[in-house]
């Protein structure tokens, strides 16, 4: 899906109790030609609104990765961030989630199918992380 046509679908900042998060959702301008399925893409980036805290967004990672490890595949990710890891289910559905200083990025890919489709991810969330 990455490098592909898309639309904007979703475009919001907003205070998520004592967060700022800035999402963005795109969908891709055709559908997978193989599963007939649309493919959507969500990145946002979130900080604590007042005195932001890098002890805070550490545990939100640390928290995510908890709350996830019963039913997905996790790996830690090098290059990204100060810290940053994969969720995976299917070989079609990602989560990066990457933490500098005390920002969180997160990156989901849905239903977008091959093994490029992971690795444009990751190489997206690489170059996003060093603008951070």
């Amino acid at each position: 899906m990455l490098g592909q046509p898309v639309w904007l679908i979703h475009d919001t900042s907003e205070l998520k109790g004592d967060r700022r998060q800035c999402v963005c959702a795109y969908t891709g301008v055709s559908k997978d030609k193989a599963s007939g399925q649309d493919s959507y893409l969500f990145f946002s980036v979130e900080q604590k609104e007042v005195s932001p805290s890098v002890e805070q967004a550490r545990q939100m990672i640390e928290t995510t990765k908890e709350d996830n490890a019963h039913d997905t595949d996790i790996q830690d990710l090098t290059g990204m961030g100060d810290e940053a890891f994969l969720l995976s289910n299917d070989s079609n559905n990602h989560f990066i989630m990457v933490r500098k200083g005390a920002i969180i990025m997160r990156l989901q890919i849905k239903n977008a199918p091959g093994k490029n489709s992971l690795d444009e991810l990751k190489a997206f969330a690489e170059k996003a992380s060093k603008q951070l």
